[in-house]
């Protein structure tokens, strides 16, 4: 259905967004002035990261348990119903952004909010905390490649 693709993209644009300009909740306190650990994740545009900084509408909680569940619960939904009739391959990718990016919003939620502490397995540590940038990247060149050409087998 056109509604669930068009949900797809804007939920994979959205979690990327927030996932690549979202500051680490966890940082050493040293390296914040030491210049030889600064990344390319660190350097963002100002004016496009404002949107998403602390104080902004996408950053509260709410909103994004919320995006997170939604998100998870249209990657489900695109697999049963895909875009263009390619039954499973053709919406894939997407739905794997999406739910990639959903459940590392989540447990950077759950983090956040809980006084427990997470224990994941070492590869889903890996992509949902560490590495949350880099799906954030993923998911937005994701939302892009499916928006441009939603018809073409895997997007």
């Amino acid at each position: 259905m056109v509604q669930f693709y068009f949900l797809s993209v804007a939920c994979s644009l959205l979690l990327g967004c927030i996932l690549f300009f979202q500051k680490n909740s966890v940082q050493k306190d040293d390296s914040e002035n030491s210049e030889s650990d600064i990344s390319f994740l660190d350097e963002k545009p100002v004016s496009f990261a404002s949107l998403f900084s602390q104080d902004s509408f996408f950053t509260f909680p709410v909103f994004q348990l919320i995006l997170g569940s939604v998100s998870i619960i249209t990657a489900l939904l695109i697999l049963l119903s895909p875009f263009g009739g390619v039954f499973l391959f053709g919406d894939l990718i997407p739905a794997l952004s999406c739910v990639l990016g959903g459940a590392a919003l989540l447990v950077n939620y759950y983090s956040e909010n809980s006084s427990s502490e997470i224990k994941l397995p070492e590869l889903l540590n890996l992509l949902l905390i560490e590495w949350k940038g880099y799906v954030g990247i993923f998911c937005i060149a994701v939302s892009i490649i499916h928006f441009i050409i939603p018809g073409v087998l895997f997007f």
